[in-house]
Formats: C-alpha cells, sequence, structure tokens
C-alpha cells in the first residue's frame, strides 16, 4: 500500500514536472517566442543587406498568429530611398521564411509630363492658348491642350514619361470681321471713329488684319489677329505739316548764301525732294547749293563752289561751226540753215555755247565746251 502510494506521488510529480514545462513552453510563445522585436528588425536588415540608417520608414513590425506548420511569425516591411522590402521571420528560429525586394519608382512631376507632351506635339510652351487638362492618373498623366489651330490629347507614363497614346485635332476657326478689326484697331489708338480722316488700309493677311489710318495730325498701323481679336503689333507716327513755298525756300537759300536775289544769273535748281527743297543757283562768281528742310525752312546742307574765270577760248562762229560741221556728218544737210539760239553760257561752273538751229526739216541742239570746243551734249529730231 505504501509502495503504491509513493509510485503514485511520484508519477503525480514527474506529471506536474511535464505540464509545468509545458506551460512554460506555451507562455513564452504567447509573449512572442525567443525573437524579440528588435532582433526580428535586426534580422530584416542583415537579410536586405541595408543599415539601419539608411530606413526612411518602418512600414510594418508585427508578430502574425500561428502559421500552417504551427509557429509564429514576424512581418517585418521598411523602405530605403529605392526599394521596398518584405521579410518574414520565424518568431521562435529566427530563420528567415519569406524575402522580397521591389523597386520604389518615383513618379514625374506635373512640369515634366507637360515638358513631354509639348515635345511630342512639337510645340513651344509660348504657343499654348490653354492647357484643358494636366492631371494624373494612376500610371500616367492624361495632359490634353489648345494652340491657336490644333487641339492636343497626350498620356504619358507616369514613371518613364514615355508617350503612351497622342491625339491632335485641328481647329477650325472663323476670322473676325473687317468691323470688328477695325474697332480693336480704334480701341487701341484711343480714337473714336468719327476722328478718323482716311482708312488707307483694312486688309486680311494670313492670320491677321493690317488696319492703317490717320486723323487730323497722326497715322496709325495697327496688327491685330484675326482669330482671337488681340492687337499684335501698334505704331502712331505724327503727320508731317504741309511744306513751304518755293518763294521761302528760295529766300532761305539766298540768306544762307548772303546773296541778294538781283544777283541771282541763274535757278539751276529748285526741286521739292520728299521732305526738302534742292536749291541750287549761281551768281556771275558762283554757285551754290542748298538743301532746306521743306517744313520748318531750316538749312539742312550748304555749298558754294567758285566759278572758274575768264573768256570763252573759242568764239561763237567756232562753235556754230564745230556744231553744223558735226550735224553734217550726221544727215545729208543742203538747205539752208536757220540758228534759233547760239549764246555762251554757265553749266555748273563751266562755259558752254549752246546752238541750236534748223536745216532741211531736221532740228539741231548742241552743247559746246567754250573752251576745249567739245561737243558735251546733242540731239536731232525730224519733223513728222
Amino acid at each position: 500500500m505504501k509502495r503504491t502510494t509513493k509510485r503514485t506521488l511520484k508519477s503525480l510529480a514527474i506529471l506536474g514536472l511535464i505540464v509545468a514545462l509545458l506551460m512554460s513552453s506555451v507562455t513564452a510563445l504567447a509573449a512572442g517566442g525567443s525573437i524579440s522585436k528588435k532582433q526580428a528588425k535586426s534580422i530584416a536588415l542583415k537579410q536586405a543587406g541595408v543599415k539601419s540608417s539608411a530606413v526612411k520608414k518602418w512600414v510594418k513590425v508585427k508578430l502574425d498568429n500561428w502559421d500552417d506548420d504551427g509557429d509564429q511569425e514576424w512581418d517585418v516591411e521598411f523602405k530605403t530611398k529605392k526599394y521596398l522590402f518584405e521579410v518574414e521571420i520565424n518568431a521562435v528560429t529566427g530563420a528567415v521564411e519569406d524575402f522580397d525586394k521591389e523597386e520604389i519608382k518615383t513618379k514625374i512631376s506635373k512640369d515634366k509630363a507637360k515638358a513631354a507632351a509639348l515635345e511630342k506635339a512639337g510645340i513651344k510652351s509660348s504657343a499654348v492658348k490653354k492647357w484643358i487638362k494636366v492631371k494624373l492618373d494612376g500610371d500616367e498623366w492624361d495632359v490634353e491642350f489648345k494652340t491657336e489651330s490644333a487641339k492636343y490629347e497626350v498620356e504619358v507614363d507616369a514613371y518613364s514619361a514615355a508617350i503612351l497614346s497622342y491625339e491632335t485635332e485641328e481647329i477650325v476657326r472663323q476670322a473676325i470681321s473687317e468691323d470688328k478689326a477695325k474697332a480693336a484697331a480704334l480701341k487701341k489708338a484711343g480714337v473714336k471713329s468719327s476722328a478718323v480722316k482716311q482708312w488707307l488700309k483694312v486688309q486680311l493677311e494670313g492670320d491677321e488684319w493690317d488696319v492703317e489710318f490717320q486723323t487730323a495730325k497722326y497715322r496709325f498701323e495697327v496688327e491685330v489677329n484675326a482669330y482671337t481679336g488681340k492687337v499684335k503689333d501698334f505704331e502712331k507716327k505724327a503727320l508731317p505739316k504741309e511744306p513751304i513755298a518755293e518763294d521761302k525756300a528760295k529766300a532761305a537759300a539766298l540768306k544762307k548764301a548772303g546773296v541778294k536775289e538781283a544777283d541771282v544769273e541763274k535757278w539751276l535748281k529748285v526741286q521739292l525732294d520728299e521732305d526738302e527743297w534742292d536749291i541750287e543757283f549761281q551768281t556771275a562768281k558762283y554757285k551754290f547749293e542748298v538743301e532746306i528742310n521743306a517744313f520748318n525752312g531750316k538749312v539742312k546742307d550748304f555749298e558754294k563752289k567758285k566759278l572758274s574765270s575768264g573768256t570763252a577760248a573759242i568764239s561763237l562762229d567756232d562753235a556754230k561751226a564745230i556744231a553744223l560741221d558735226h550735224a553734217r556728218g550726221r544727215a545729208e544737210l543742203g538747205g539752208k540753215v536757220k540758228y534759233t539760239k547760239a549764246k555762251l553760257d554757265r553749266d555748273d561752273g563751266r562755259l558752254v555755247y549752246e546752238i541750236e538751229f534748223r536745216c532741211d526739216g531736221i532740228e539741231f541742239e548742241y552743247e559746246i565746251d567754250a573752251n576745249s570746243g567739245d561737243i558735251l551734249d546733242w540731239d536731232m529730231d525730224r519733223d513728222d
């Protein structure tokens, strides 16, 4: 009886010890096994070959429930600058049961998506009239914009900036009317239509209206966009005053030369050339060339030349003979010669004979150097 009791007690003691050990094991496993959170993170970093300082974010460090093998495991996820790591670790043994490494892709910015779309379209950003849509939709940027002549729809890969799809549609535009172009030009000039003295030009050329008009004091040149009505270019010029009269121009030239009109032997040139009077005249000893501002009468340029002195080396009769001899070499003359002009004159400071005569229905004109006897100019004209 006593032996049976001892055996029973011994068996119970051994059973109690086994139960205690099992309970201890269960308690330990329930508390996370032999691997702590810190140890799990360290094992995961070692498996990834990453230093803790390189971790940008610990996404997940969690002790999961029992797996199919009856073990618990640590699920560890963390990010570095370029990668996302996922590691499963046996919570009892510390063994890595699963490992995954995924590259983290960076999406391009909105500006880069727009730039890629513009490059595909061959369009400069300055040509874009409106950005209709620039939206990130999952892994792609949807970009829509329009210029004056077309609408564009482009899908851009959000990571590589590669073009996924591209569509363009021509915009058929209607040019604004002539009245609207004139109204835009007047508004820019700050002029009422009633003040316009003359519409010089209102013409549609390509994608713009060229508008030119003048008021009492000014001339306006305006380029208006034919589709938007916006002014592209603008110019305003003051109209010139009426030019001074010929008599005033001659008076200004004489005043500059210090010559009285009575001393002028010949007015060689008095001509209005755009914004100036060109005046040339000579006295007995000098030739004068004067440029006068046609609107204010001021002298712009002045030149005084001394004329050659002395008398003619050949006589008037000699000059007539030279002219007649030359004429007979040009036509068969047998009739009477009638002189209509034969005199000594100055031409640009040079002494010349001016000879004119008629013979056998032909009129001759000669200009002969009074010193050398050379024929400077001649002409003949037959009667019809």
